[in-house]
């Protein structure tokens, strides 16, 4: 009788064996199907661009950029809605950034800039803690080269001027006439149309901006 008892409870333990086997593969199975999915998403690749423009009230805004791989887009200027309107509050027209697009909802849109880092913001950042903790004499930066040109128009109101210039070798932009930006109205007040002058121009704000002018000699 005993050794009747032993086989039954062999047979039943021998048949168990099967299920449980087939319940821990169907759980691993289970669980390799949770983190596949919970990976298909993956972190999406930054690109580089330049703001153009921010539409606060529309929520939107105008990048140039370069290739968007992750939605197999060439390089191009266009308007994205953002993901989170707090991003507009960071960046303005003539910043560098990085940024993540993604199409949600059948609309292009901002995800991240940078983390929302501006990287313009970061160089100016870190140019003011160097100039904090330099002698007053050094804050100062190399003095930038300056350029010949003569002036073309004086727009006051506006506060820029039209020069007819040389190369800008500080720019790296060849001999041509065009508009700038004046640091300081006050010098509008020095030249007219038709004087020869030399004057120094600068990158400031995503604009060309002359930061010294004065008569030639």
């Amino acid at each position: 009788m005993k050794t009747i008892s032993k086989i039954l409870i062999g047979m039943i333990v021998a048949a168990g064996i099967p299920a449980l086997a087939t319940a821990a593969g169907h759980n691993h199975a289970t669980a390799a199907a949770a983190t596949k999915g919970a990976d298909t998403k993956a972190v999406q690749p930054q690109s580089n661009g330049e703001i153009k423009k921010v539409d606060k009230e529309a929520g939107k805004i105008t990048i140039k950029h370069g290739r968007l791989a992750n939605l197999g887009m060439a390089p191009m200027t266009m308007v994205f809605q953002v993901k989170d309107p707090a991003l507009l509050e960071q960046v303005k027209a003539g910043d560098k950034v990085k940024f993540a697009a993604e199409k949600i909802n059948g609309a292009l849109t901002v995800t991240a800039l940078q983390g929302t880092t501006i990287l313009a913001a970061k160089t100016t950042t870190a140019q003011a803690s160097v100039a904090e903790t330099m002698p007053a004499a050094d804050t100062k930066a190399v003095a930038q080269p300056q350029s010949d040109g003569e002036i073309k128009k004086v727009d006051k109101e506006a506060g820029k001027i039209t020069v007819k210039h040389g190369p800008l070798v500080n720019l790296d932009m060849p001999a041509m006439t065009m508009v700038f930006k004046v640091k300081d109205p006050a010098m509008l007040e020095q030249v007219k149309a038709g004087d020869k002058v030399k004057f120094t121009v600068e990158k400031i704000n995503g604009a060309f901006t002359i930061t010294a002018l004065q008569a030639a000699t």
